[in-house]
C-alpha cells in the first residue's frame, strides 16, 4: 500500500500536526502518541490546509463536509457537524484517543476505523449544540450517540417545515384570488365587447336594427312599446 505524506515529510508533519493523509487510499492516520483530536482543528483544518499544501494534494477527492451554525432558539446556534465523503476513513485507537467533535461518515456506519481497519464507534465525543458543550457516551452503537445533537437538528429542521409550510399556503391563497381575479376580468372585458359591438363602434361586426330588434354578433336586443311613453330594450 503506498502512502502520500503531508508536504512529503512524515517526521515534519507529526511534530506539528495530530494526523497524517493519505490521499491514494482516502485514509486519515491519527499519529502515534496523540492522546486528544479536536475534529474541526484537527481533521477539518489541517485537511484543508494539506489540500493547498501542495498541488498533488488537491488531485485526490475531498474527504470531509460539514454542517452546522444553523440558529436553533434566540441567541443560540448548532454546532459542527462533520462527514467524511467520497470513502475516507479516520484511522484512530479510540482507547486511546478522546475525540471532540461530531463526525459521521457518507458511506459507512461509522467514520472511525482501527489501523487494521476494522469499523468502530467513538466512546466519547462532544459537541457544541444551542450555546452549550454537552458529551454522550455510547456503548458502541450509532444509536444514542448523538440524540441531543439530533434532536436539536430535528427541531430546526421542523420549524423550517412549519415555515415552508406556512409559505406555500400563502402562496396557494394567492393563486386562488389571482385565478378570481382573471376570471372577473374576462367578465369584464367580455361585458365591455359587447358594449362596444352594440354600439356599432366594431367595424368588423355591422349592427342591424329593426324597429322591434337590435342584432350584432349574435346578440339581440327586443324593443317593446307597451305604451305612447315607453320603449323597452330587453337582451334575448
Amino acid at each position: 500500500m503506498n502512502t502520500v505524506l503531508n508536504y512529503g515529510h512524515w517526521d515534519l508533519w507529526q511534530l506539528y500536526q495530530k494526523v497524517t493523509f493519505d490521499g491514494a487510499n482516502r485514509i486519515i492516520r491519527v499519529n502515534p502518541d496523540v492522546t486528544q483530536l479536536d475534529i474541526k482543528t484537527d481533521i477539518y483544518s489541517d485537511w484543508k490546509d494539506w489540500v493547498n499544501s501542495k498541488d498533488d494534494n488537491a488531485v485526490w477527492l475531498p474527504a470531509i463536509r460539514t454542517i452546522g451554525g444553523d440558529p436553533t432558539v434566540e441567541g443560540q446556534f448548532a454546532g459542527d457537524i462533520y462527514f467524511l465523503i467520497n470513502g475516507w476513513k479516520l484511522y484512530i485507537d479510540l482507547t486511546k484517543v478522546k475525540v471532540t467533535g461530531v463526525l459521521f461518515s457518507d458511506d459507512y456506519d461509522a467514520a472511525y476505523f482501527s489501523y487494521d481497519n476494522v469499523l468502530q464507534f467513538p466512546v466519547q465525543v462532544s459537541s457544541i449544540v444551542a450555546g452549550k458543550e454537552i458529551s454522550t457516551t455510547s456503548g458502541g452503537g450509532t444509536s444514542g450517540e448523538y440524540t441531543q445533537i439530533l434532536n436539536t437538528i430535528d427541531s430546526t429542521t421542523k420549524s423550517t417545515n412549519t415555515t415552508v409550510q406556512s409559505i406555500d399556503s400563502t402562496v396557494q391563497d394567492t393563486n386562488t384570488k389571482v385565478t378570481s381575479l382573471q376570471s372577473t376580468n374576462a367578465e369584464i372585458l367580455t361585458k365591455v365587447l359587447e358594449v362596444w359591438q352594440l354600439m356599432g363602434l366594431d367595424l368588423s361586426n355591422p349592427k342591424t336594427i329593426t324597429d322591434t330588434s337590435i342584432t350584432v354578433n349574435g346578440i339581440t336586443l327586443s324593443i317593446g312599446q307597451p305604451d305612447e311613453n315607453t320603449t323597452t330594450v330587453t337582451r334575448s
